[in-house]
C-alpha cells in the first residue's frame, strides 16, 4: 500500500518552468527549426538506445532559446524531464537543486502514470530520509534510476550544464554517464560553453560556434532583426534595410 511518500508534495525543489515561460515567449515564431531538423537531432531523438546530444556555444550565442524550442517540441509527444541551471539563482546553480528538481518532476510523472513500481521507490527515499528532511545526493541518484527504470523512455534535457557550481560539475557529469549506461531508454540532451569535458563514447556534438555562418543560424538572426525592426513604425524602409544588413552582417552567434 502506497504512503504518504509517493508523491512529489515533499520534494524540496526549484521549479524549472520559471525558467521556461522566461524563456518562450521571446522566442521569434519560426526560429530554431534548423535544429529539430538537424541530422545530429534526428539520429538522437529516434535512436532506439537512447543517446547523448551536446549542443556547444558560447555565451550568448542561445544555447538557452534553443533548448526551450527542443522542450517545447519534445513534450507534444514524449516523456521530458529538464532543468535549467543558472548562476543568477544561487540554489538554480546547485547540484542538489538539479537532482531534487530532477526527481520531483520524475515523481510528478509517476504518478500522473500510476505507476506504482516507481512510487514506491520514491517512498523507500521518503522514510529513508525522515521524510525529506535528510535528502543525500547520492540517495535521489540512486532513486532516480530506479524510478526511470520502470518508467519507459525519456528525454532529458539540461541547459547551461557549465553554469554548475564548479566543485559539483564532475557529479554532474557522472550522473549523466549513468543514465546512459544504466537505462537503454533515456536520451540526454544538453547546452553548455565548450568548456565542458564529456567523455561519453558516444557522444554527438553540435556546435553553435561552428554553426554561427550556416543557413540555420543566420535564417535566426534575420527573423529576429525582421521582427524587432517590424515594430520601429517610424523607421523608413532604407533606415530598416541599412540597420538589417549591419546586423545580419557583422552577427558573431550573439
Amino acid at each position: 500500500m502506497l504512503g504518504s511518500g509517493n508523491n512529489a508534495e515533499w520534494i524540496k525543489a526549484p521549479n524549472p518552468f520559471e525558467n521556461f515561460n522566461a524563456a518562450y515567449p521571446k522566442i521569434v515564431e519560426g526560429t530554431g527549426t534548423w535544429l529539430l531538423d538537424h541530422e545530429s537531432f534526428e539520429k538522437w531523438k529516434n535512436n532506439l538506445n537512447g543517446s547523448l546530444l551536446w549542443l556547444q556555444g558560447k555565451a550568448g550565442s542561445g544555447k538557452t532559446f534553443l533548448c526551450t524550442n527542443v522542450i517545447n517540441d519534445l513534450r507534444k509527444n514524449s516523456t521530458v524531464f529538464f532543468y535549467y541551471f543558472d548562476t543568477r539563482d544561487k540554489v538554480k546553480a546547485d547540484y542538489q537543486g538539479f537532482i531534487s528538481s530532477f526527481l520531483c518532476q520524475v515523481a510528478k510523472e509517476a504518478v500522473e502514470k500510476g505507476n506504482t513500481s516507481a512510487q514506491n521507490e520514491l517512498e523507500k527515499l521518503y522514510n529513508s530520509s525522515k521524510k525529506g528532511d535528510f535528502l543525500v545526493a547520492e540517495n535521489i541518484e540512486a532513486t532516480l534510476i530506479h524510478m526511470l527504470m520502470v518508467m519507459g523512455a525519456a528525454y532529458v534535457i539540461v541547459d547551461a550544464m557549465d553554469e554548475c557550481t564548479g566543485q559539483y560539475q564532475g557529479k554532474l557529469l557522472a550522473l549523466v554517464e549513468k543514465l546512459l549506461t544504466t537505462l537503454k531508454n533515456c536520451y540526454v540532451f544538453v547546452s553548455s560553453r565548450p568548456q565542458i569535458n564529456i567523455a561519453h563514447k558516444e557522444v554527438q556534438i553540435i556546435s553553435l560556434d561552428k554553426q554561427t555562418s550556416d543557413i540555420g543560424i543566420l535564417s535566426d538572426i534575420k527573423k529576429y532583426v525582421d521582427t524587432k525592426l517590424q515594430e520601429q513604425l517610424a523607421w523608413s524602409p532604407e533606415l530598416k534595410a541599412q540597420i538589417k544588413d549591419t546586423l545580419v552582417n557583422g552577427a558573431d552567434g550573439q
